[in-house]
């Protein structure tokens, strides 16, 4: 019952056994080969850092010498003498380090030379400052003696690095002779072990594979729907003992399908039910986006037939457009406007899908919530905002007006006390107007009625702008502003002016929420046809719970710092501007930090807005 356990770890021990003897000796080799080359390379480095930094200091050297030509005679003396210091230092780093197999007594000597030639340099260095009053005296000192002297001291230190170079060269050969030594060895001892293992895997397979390739044929039948079959059980080792099991799996099997069956069928037609009645459109897609299954909601919306398996995008083009270009990061889905008899309708979509059995998507489903009552609402709403802003402009202008007069005292003087009465009330119209003005603007956007005037827009020139004209806001709230925009930015189909309105929107938010010391930055990229554009900041952020309503309407944090005129009004135009150039916005909740984000389609895209003429 054991044997054939028995001999497959006995077999694998002994492979155990020498793979470890092998790996350990290859570690043995490598390490040694390692902590020579680390030696080697050692006695060179600090030869070669002394001569570099003695070259360094015979440069300051003799740029101390040209500022005692200039007058600077002095100074330039306390320079020369503590930059000799340091050249003493590190020749005693070249004499400690001279310790070369290669070079025994050719380094010493040359390490002589520089210090005999060094000190005739440092003579001919005082004679020059000595006469340094004299210029023409120190300058023929420096022609006759200082400069030969420097050229040889700087011709021996770079004899010095040659010798080093010479002998990191002959310790490269050495490394590369015991690399290959140590690779031929490796390899020698890993083609022994690929033998033995292969003598001992075809040793396994004659009394191992005839029985599992007869289980295995059996195991493709039974995966094919035939759970009765058994399979013929000839040993009495471990692969007899499976051949045992499988039989009474198969057995059970064959049992549990016939239960089952009807069970399963029960509760896909339940599932199917259940997505038949649900009044909103469902579209089941698989991986490869032809269409699963369409409740009759969604084949009345599609005008197709149920069993319908073409892929989406032929059955219905136009939505599979627009739902592969729904972004992965918008909290809340844009809406999407369906043609109908009458009215057009709008959905909602929600995606979600569905992994298989392997980890990847199998299944999409996409579900169109029907907000056409809402929109109608929203409609009713932006009518009522506008008529009602109308009414409110007039007033509100004649009030302005008649509290300028009062304040430039037109019709009499005015004490304080009524000063400040009238500028507060004055304060209070400006808050109104711009509220007014917020909703007006609202208004139009939603109801079309102010076409944006599209053209070709740098988005470069467009974003520069708009950093530019908060640089000086964000310098007295004590924000970095950084912008970080490639020069190679397509154009974009819009309009400037509405652009560059949501920009300073959310430019001017992120500074006012990042505490001073904190950072701001506008960046911008093209990605998938589209360009986007990112707003970031170092401030608290939006809460996910928050982030699917802070684009409505009159939309105010808790705890937000109230200020003159907000009335939340200002994120809801921006989706408005956005959308209305075909493109999403939406915000990405984080620990730490807030970011907005916004897509624009390029110009010459397909998704882009034809470009008016004017």
């Amino acid at each position: 019952m054991r044997s054939l356990a028995t001999r497959i770890g006995l077999s694998y021990l002994v492979l155990t056994a020498l793979t470890v003897a092998i790996g350990a000796l290859s570690a043995w080799l490598f390490r040694d080969l390692g902590g020579s080359v680390g030696r080697l390379l050692e006695e060179n480095y600090r030869s070669v850092l002394a001569a570099e930094n003695m070259v360094k200091e015979l440069e300051r050297q003799e740029a101390a010498r040209a500022r005692a030509q200039v007058g600077e005679i002095d100074s330039a003396r306390v320079e020369a003498l503590a930059s000799r210091a340091q050249f003493d230092q590190w020749y005693r780093e070249a004499v400690a380090g001279a310790a070369l197999p290669e070079e025994p007594v050719a380094e010493p000597a040359l390490l002589d030379s520089i210090r005999t030639a060094y000190q005739a340099y440092t003579a001919a260095a005082d004679r020059f400052f000595e006469a340094a009053h004299e210029p023409a005296r120190a300058a023929a000192i420096e022609q006759r003696e200082v400069l030969p002297a420097a050229a040889r001291v700087r011709a021996l230190n770079v004899r010095l690095l040659d010798v080093n170079q010479a002998a990191m060269l002959a310790t490269r050969a050495r490394v590369e002779t015991a690399s290959l030594t140590a690779g031929v060895f490796v390899v020698g001892a890993a083609a022994l072990l690929a033998a033995v293992s292969v003598l001992a895997g075809l040793r396994f397979a004659r009394g191992v594979t005839r029985p599992l390739r007869r289980l295995t044929q059996t195991v493709g039948r039974v995966r094919r729907g035939h759970l009765g079959e058994q399979v013929e059980v000839t040993t009495d080792d471990e692969v007899g003992e499976l051949g045992r099991a499988f039989n009474a799996m198969t057995e059970r099997l064959e049992a549990y399908e016939a239960l089952n069956v009807q069970a399963l069928m029960a509760e896909k037609r339940k599932s199917e039910s259940l997505v038949e009645a649900m009044p909103s459109p469902v579209i089941v897609t698989d991986a490869q986006g032809r269409v699963a299954l369409l409740n009759d909601a969604a084949r009345r919306l599609l005008g197709t037939h149920e069993d319908d398996d073409r892929p989406l995008a032929e059955v219905a083009p136009d939505l599979a457009r627009r739902l592969d270009a729904l972004p992965a990061e918008a909290a809340l889905p844009p809406l999407i406007e369906w043609p109908s008899l009458g009215a057009p309708r709008y959905y909602r979509p929600r995606r979600t899908h569905v992994n298989g059995h392997e980890g990847g998507p199998a299944l999409a489903v996409t579900l169109l919530e029907d907000v056409t009552p809402f929109k109608t609402l929203d409609r009713i709403k932006g009518e009522f905002f506008a008529a009602v802003s109308h009414e409110l402009r007039s007033p509100l202008t004649s009030l302005g007006m008649a509290l300028d007069l009062l304040l430039r005292e037109a019709v009499g003087p005015l004490d304080a006390q009524q000063r400040d009465l009238i500028e507060t009330a004055k304060a209070d119209q400006e808050r109104l107007k711009k509220l007014v003005a917020g909703l007006i603007e609202l208004a139009r956007l939603e109801a079309g009625a102010d076409a944006l005037r599209r053209t070709a827009v740098d988005l470069v020139e467009v974003l520069r702008a708009a950093c530019t004209a908060h640089r000086l806001p964000a310098e007295q709230h004590g924000v970095r502003l950084a912008l970080d925009v490639p020069a190679d930015l397509p154009a974009v189909a819009g309009d400037a002016e509405r652009l560059g309105w949501v920009l300073a929107n959310l430019l001017g938010n992120a500074i006012r929420h990042t505490p001073p010391g904190g950072t701001v930055t506008l960046r911008a990229c093209v990605e998938e046809g589209n360009v986007r554009v990112e707003v970031e900041d170092s401030g608290p952020g939006v809460p996910a719970e928050d982030a699917h309503r802070i684009f409505d309407p009159f939309v105010q944090l808790d705890g937000e710092e109230a200020r003159p005129g907000s009335a939340g009004l200002g994120l809801a135009i921006s989706r408005r501007v956005v959308e209305a150039h075909g493109g999403w916005i939406w915000t990405e909740p984080r620990p730490s930090g807030g970011l907005f984000a916004f897509t624009l389609p390029v110009e010459d895209h397909p998704n882009a807005a034809p470009l008016s003429d004017g």
